[in-house]
């Protein structure tokens, strides 16, 4: 069982990674450090403009509660509540995010592929429930 939450533990943490990248482009914008003028990052200044900083606050507390839930869940505790609520809270953020206008223009074509997104999360969230109902009917 150790095995099954170590890899669950490993995709959480990649799942804050992957989160975690594009909130640095986004504070990186707003803090000045970067100006791009043309290519991929070019686009994304119309969005990150329309992105309030509270926004980016509450992506960074749900970045920063993965890896706690990940380390959580290697040393044999509670986790399906915290990884539960970051995430549905991250999507919910999400969607709030994806209701501005530059954003909808930008990212129009790729909702299905956050749905998916959604249920693999959801999935791993189902994952770590089982994992801990284990360890109480065996504990």
């Amino acid at each position: 069982m150790m095995v099954l939450r170590i890899g669950l533990a490993l995709v959480v943490t990649l799942q804050a990674l992957s989160s975690g990248l594009p909130l640095i482009g986004y504070a990186a914008f707003k803090l000045g450090l970067i100006h791009p003028v043309s290519g991929p990052a070019a686009r994304m200044v119309p969005v990150w403009i329309e992105t309030p900083w509270w926004q980016l606050a509450v992506w960074a507390v749900c970045v920063a509660g993965l890896p706690v839930a990940a380390w959580r869940l290697i040393r044999r505790r509670a986790t399906v509540g915290l990884y539960l609520v970051v995430i549905l809270v991250n999507t919910g953020l999400q969607w709030l995010m994806l209701r501005g206008p530059q954003a909808q223009r930008l990212f129009a074509s790729s909702m299905r592929s956050d749905y998916d997104r959604l249920a693999v999360l959801l999935l791993v969230g189902a994952l770590i429930w089982w994992v801990e109902q284990r360890r109480e009917r065996t504990g």
